[in-house]
């Protein structure tokens, strides 16, 4: 059968997310309010139920087609590598993890650190989706699971693609003084140079035999990797929908730096167990 139990779970996520999100959008506006998180405030109930909060049908549509598109993006390469089970870990710390611990960090910059910076109101599933976004970079890395041998030449090809993806996050700030541009050149040289190291790992110095399997493998990584850059041009300059505060910058660099980094540190600890 084409679709496993593991399948089933992850289109039942793909599918719950969205329609909480419309539930949660014809609800009294003061029900809705009191759903949002504050800044200032450290309550986790709220950090999780402001992810199903909009401001308007603008606001829900394009943050739910977001999510569609790359949730259902990401079930397909993980089918295609057979880790459903890492996909569907994966998804649990980016719908409940970072919303957490995204709303601790801010809480600790805005009533601890440096109080009032972050004090508004915050909603939206565009986190989340800065998440998904990001975890298609470890996906990337699975999808040559084989052919790249060792853990160390996995974290080559990772580190790869993050620097890459942070050259293009700052690559709209590049104007603003030579610091950015500075920045920006050495992520996208390191970013490149890892790449590069890492596919010739891939292809064989030694002369590997590049057949369909293989073909097929790099047309799926460049599909993802162009629907990534979509998502980082989407999502940058980072702009997030605040209620009675200031816009927040912050949450979508924080959304694909850990939609990226936790789920590819917790497959470097817990290795093949992760995987189906």
């Amino acid at each position: 059968m084409w679709l496993q139990k593991l399948d089933v779970a992850v289109l039942l996520v793909l599918v719950v997310v969205p329609v909480v999100c419309v539930a949660v959008d014809f609800l009294p506006v003061e029900v809705k309010f009191g759903l949002l998180s504050r800044g200032d405030t450290l309550d986790f109930a709220r950090f999780l139920s402001a992810t199903f909060v909009h401001v308007d049908f603008t606001h829900l549509s394009s943050n739910v087609a977001g999510f569609l598109l790359v949730g259902v993006f990401l079930f397909l390469l993980a089918k295609k590598c057979w880790v459903q089970r890492f996909l569907l870990a994966s998804l649990f710390w980016v719908l409940f993890g970072l919303p957490l611990l995204y709303g601790v960090v801010v809480w600790f910059f805005s009533d601890v650190a440096f109080e009032g910076v972050l004090s508004g109101f915050g909603c939206g599933l565009s986190l989340v989706v800065g998440g998904l976004a990001g975890l298609i970079l470890p996906l990337l890395v699975l999808l040559f699971y084989s052919e790249l041998v060792s853990s160390e030449n996995r974290w080559r090809l990772f580190l790869g693609l993050f620097l890459l993806a942070g050259s293009l996050m700052i690559f709209n700030y590049v104007g603003a003084s030579v610091f950015y541009w500075m920045v920006f050149a050495g992520l996208f040289v390191g970013g490149f140079g890892f790449l590069a190291w890492s596919f010739c790992r891939v292809l064989g110095v030694s002369g590997r035999k590049i057949n369909w399997t293989l073909k097929a493998k790099f047309v799926w990584f460049v599909f993802g990797l162009l629907l990534h850059i979509f998502c980082l041009v989407a999502l940058f300059p980072a702009e997030i929908f605040m209620l009675g505060g200031r816009v927040n910058i912050f949450a979508h660099y924080f959304g694909v730096a850990f939609g990226a980094v936790v789920p590819q540190l917790g497959f470097s600890f817990v290795g093949d167990k992760s995987l189906n």
